[in-house]
């Protein structure tokens, strides 16, 4: 009998010791280097402006008037990702401003031209400008996937600019 106890004694105290070890092992770590970064608009934007970058907002037209361009930034983006980065393209609406008189002409189009803010989220975020330039002049402007053209990104925290150009939503060089 003594046997006996003692063996159901032993037993319990390596079960109770094994389930302590399983809910250790089982327990999931977060991470707080590691966690998915934010991509909703507000984020964005508050990251956008704490880093001083609204200057690149206006584009000089002729020498009376400007380009003042306004990003959408709660419309969310066009997100593109794979497994490690993520891509938010911000749109940005133009609109023409005289300088002198102060009147603007809202929704301005240029053909075959546009921009955005493009925002790379890896385990940082990396501010763009984007710049699209269509190879079709006369087309309306697809931005991702079906683009077909030159890409322009300046990267906002360096003032350096990489080339990308694409056919049909496919990087070619």
């Amino acid at each position: 009998m003594t046997n006996t106890r003692n063996l159901l004694r032993t037993s319990f105290s390596y079960f109770l010791l094994l389930s302590f070890f399983c809910i250790l092992g089982c327990r999931k770590d977060i991470d707080p280097v590691n966690e998915p970064l934010a991509s909703d608009g507000a984020t964005l934007k508050s990251l956008f402006e704490s880093k001083g970058y609204n200057s690149y907002f206006v584009d000089p037209f002729n020498d009376t008037s400007q380009v003042r361009w306004t990003p959408s930034w709660m419309d969310g983006g066009i997100v593109i990702s794979d497994d490690t980065t993520k891509f938010v393209h911000i749109v940005m609406r133009p609109q023409l401003e005289n300088i002198v008189t102060k009147k603007v002409v809202p929704n301005v189009h240029f053909m075959g031209y546009t921009k955005r803010i493009i925002v790379k989220i890896t385990n940082v975020y990396t501010f763009y400008l984007g710049a699209y330039y269509s190879s079709q002049i006369n087309e309306s402007l697809t931005i991702p996937p079906n683009f077909s053209g030159t890409l322009t990104m300046k990267d906002l925290a360096t003032n350096k600019f990489t080339f990308h150009k694409y056919e049909d939503g496919v990087l070619v060089k």
